[in-house]
């Protein structure tokens, strides 16, 4: 058996080893699972003359028929090249069955199994594992680095260029499931259509949630006490039907946000270092550094209590909610200029 490393993972799936009869490939990411599996059928197409014969297989099927997969594997492709077994694990246990097929392996099939998070105790990976003859490649959720690279070649290979900042805003703006970040990449491919570049205001404009933005607005209006920023953006909010309680939840997460970076400030680390890892939007990255720097632990203590308060009267009364939120944002607002002055 080889456990595929991250790099060794990559290397494998441009150049996947025909020989190899069995790769199991598992992970929380069910995207980046899926995506990995199409993108070594897609590699094995023998001498280039005949498509690969793919049969598609879940594991009840196999549960329920132990010797299908038996068949499968050795039954000769109607088109002449490769057969490629895919199946989908599911919840039944199958390691039978691959045990059987690893003990005398077919010479013109590879069977690609897709499975979820898999511990290694769990029957068909320990049975992989044991084998000779199986690859196991672990999907780990996306890294920064691994979403640099999927925007970088799928804007190179659309003849697009990135500003650095559109990079940035996406980072920003996306989580770590490959499938949605998929998605994100066609959606701002397609607005990108027939520019030479892609930039962060492109990005925003496809990418970030215009709720979100104007949230941040208010949130760094009142905790920067900038109220001319904040005032316009509660009004966008409250105009959207955005609920006062989840605006103050906002607010208080951005609160533990401050009060945590200021720790690891005190710590010894750099705010650029934090908000690299905070996942704030790249936009409001400057204000927060600021903030940072404006704030101190002990002026948050009392904010995050009121923020709290409020969030609970707000849940109370919702016919009192929007006021609520007007004078905790005002409150937080005011002691932002105390400390700025």
């Amino acid at each position: 058996m080889t456990l595929l490393a991250r790099g060794e993972a990559e290397a494998f799936l441009s150049s996947p080893d025909p020989r190899t009869p069995v790769i199991l490939i598992c992970g929380a990411d069910a995207g980046l699972v899926s995506e990995r599996a199409a993108r070594i059928a897609a590699s094995m197409r023998g001498d280039g003359r005949d498509e690969p014969e793919i049969v598609k297989l879940d594991g009840e099927e196999i549960a329920a028929d132990p010797l299908r997969l038996l068949d499968e594997a050795n039954a000769i492709s109607l088109f002449g090249g490769r057969r490629i077994i895919r199946i989908k694990l599911g919840a039944k246990n199958i390691a039978s069955a691959v045990e059987s097929l690893l003990r005398a392996p077919p010479s013109e099939a590879t069977i690609l199994i897709e499975a979820g998070d898999l511990r290694k105790t769990a029957p068909v990976r320990a049975a992989c594992e044991r084998a000779k003859g199986a690859v196991v490649i672990v999907c780990y959720a996306d890294e920064p680095g691994d979403i640099r690279r999927m925007i970088g070649e799928a804007a190179r290979n659309a003849g697009l260029t990135l500003t650095g900042d559109a990079v940035e805003a996406f980072l920003s703006l996306v989580g770590s499931d490959r499938l949605s970040t998929r998605a994100e990449i066609d959606k701002l491919l397609a607005y990108a259509q027939g520019r030479d570049a892609i930039t962060a205001d492109d990005v925003e404009a496809v990418v970030a949630d215009a709720g979100v933005t104007v949230l941040g607005d208010a949130i760094d209006g009142a905790f920067s006490g900038d109220m001319r920023a904040m005032a316009p953006a509660l009004a966008k909010l409250a105009a959207a039907g955005e609920r006062p309680d989840g605006v103050l939840m906002g607010g208080l997460n951005h609160a533990w946000l401050l009060a945590n970076g200021i720790a690891q400030i005190e710590s010894g680390q750099s705010a650029r270092t934090i908000l690299d890892r905070s996942g704030v939007f790249f936009r409001r990255r400057p204000a927060v550094e600021r903030q940072l720097q404006l704030w101190r632990r002990e002026g948050l203590s009392p904010t995050i209590r009121q923020i709290g308060d409020a969030i609970l009267a707000a849940r109370a009364n919702a016919q009192s909610a929007a006021s609520q939120l007007d004078r905790t944002f005002l409150r937080i607002a005011l002691t932002a200029r105390k400390l700025a002055n």
